[in-house]
């Protein structure tokens, strides 16, 4: 699920994910570091954030252009693992093919 490992999750790391939403869940409410590289962080985050059965509700506060409202609200982070699978069926074609290759399978995932 993360094909360049040099990337940091806000520059695209995760391949499932569009960016804007979960980025703001990791790094506001739930303390990743999502300007360090993938490989940085340490393996236990990494596993929580791909496979993660937890669903965590969390106070984002949106990050918009001066003209927009500011008002927090309440989201459910999902697991990129979850998310892609649910996702996959139902998504457009060159997302569809930009997941196609995650590979979901993780042999050291830990539940």
């Amino acid at each position: 699920m993360v094909p360049d490992p040099s990337r940091s999750i806000r520059g695209g790391a995760i391949a499932s994910w569009s960016g804007a939403w979960q980025d703001k869940n990791l790094r506001a409410a739930l303390g990743y570091d999502i300007d360090r590289p993938w490989r940085e962080l340490s393996p236990a985050a990494r596993n929580w954030i791909l496979f993660t059965d937890e669903k965590p509700v969390v106070t984002v506060e949106p990050e918009r252009e001066p003209h927009r409202i500011h008002r927090p609200y309440q989201g459910t982070y999902t697991s990129a693992e979850r998310l892609l699978l649910r996702a996959l069926p139902n998504t457009c074609i060159p997302r569809r093919a930009r997941c196609a290759r995650a590979d979901v399978s993780n042999p050291n995932r830990s539940r």
